[in-house]
């Protein structure tokens, strides 16, 4: 049986024995695989979230964020098939639902990274500029 493991402070960290608990297929109850938290330090991943996800994020300008974003969709692409077949067994998705998740899923990541490429070199933005984030509605 396949047990899941959290990723906490740039490493992937096993529940403690006995904390674990099954995934189950909702359609079929079969087990999928096996995940617990107990023993995961919180309070370090919070630290470790703040001062290095924190600080390594703030460092990046909007367009470097914007490929981290782009890269992320483009992952979902290459994998799109194995995404779909998880969300089936482990979501009681149809395919057709899981498509439409995965999918949207992709293009939402695009659309802002096509707008964190358009924010350029900047780290910041000055209170009061307005940043549509959102292009309009086609439909009137």
């Amino acid at each position: 049986m396949r047990t899941l493991a959290s990723y906490v402070n740039d490493r992937f960290v096993p529940g403690e024995a006995g904390s674990e608990e099954p995934l189950l297929n909702p359609a079929t109850e079969e087990v999928l695989a096996m995940s617990g938290s107990g023993g995961v330090d919180r309070r370090s991943a919070l630290a470790h979230a703040r001062t290095q996800g924190g600080a390594a994020l703030r460092a990046l300008t909007f367009a470097e964020r914007g490929a981290l974003l782009k890269a992320m969709s483009d992952a979902i692409v290459a994998h799109r098939d194995e995404i779909l077949d998880l969300a089936v067994a482990s979501g009681g998705n149809t395919r057709s639902d899981a498509k439409f998740d995965v999918d949207g899923a992709t293009f939402t990541l695009s659309a802002y990274a096509e707008i964190g490429k358009s924010l350029g070199a900047s780290r910041v933005l000055a209170d009061g500029d307005v940043v549509e984030v959102l292009p309009p509605f086609a439909g009137g």
